[in-house]
């Protein structure tokens, strides 16, 4: 299996395996934050993609490598777009309750992490030279 490897903004070597399992990681553990984002189709297609490359498949690897950037970049602006919806409506409301505070500061983490995945994935596709492992 071929890897990619550059560097990410954090100085470390990236893999498109390490951004595969950050993703798995991040699509599991915040797997009820996205539920209730827009785009459930774009969500489904990379956690399908990311179980797949896991599994060693070859499709999966060159869609998620080709595509996943831009699929998560849809997500982080369906996020972002959420996150102003949600600043409006506390400025037209400010009881809105703490749960539902909570429940937004977690996007707003969930949404860091996609533009770092996001950033990988640019690194990892300006690398020219393949990485055999």
């Amino acid at each position: 299996m071929q890897t990619f490897t550059e560097r990410d903004s954090y100085g470390k070597g990236n893999t498109l395996d390490s951004v595969i399992s950050q993703l798995q990681c991040l699509l599991t553990r915040h797997q009820e934050a996205l539920a209730e984002q827009k785009d459930q189709d774009t969500i489904r297609t990379l956690h399908f993609w990311a179980e797949e490359y896991a599994a060693g498949d070859e499709v999966a690897r060159q869609a998620l490598l080709y595509r996943g950037k831009s699929l998560l970049e849809d997500v982080e602006y369906d996020m972002a777009t959420a996150e102003e919806d949600h600043a409006r409506a506390v400025e037209e409301s400010p009881a809105i309750n703490r749960q539902e505070e909570q429940k937004m500061e977690e996007l707003r983490q969930v949404r860091l992490h996609i533009q770092n995945l996001i950033d990988a994935m640019r690194q990892l596709m300006r690398t020219d030279t393949p990485v055999v492992h």
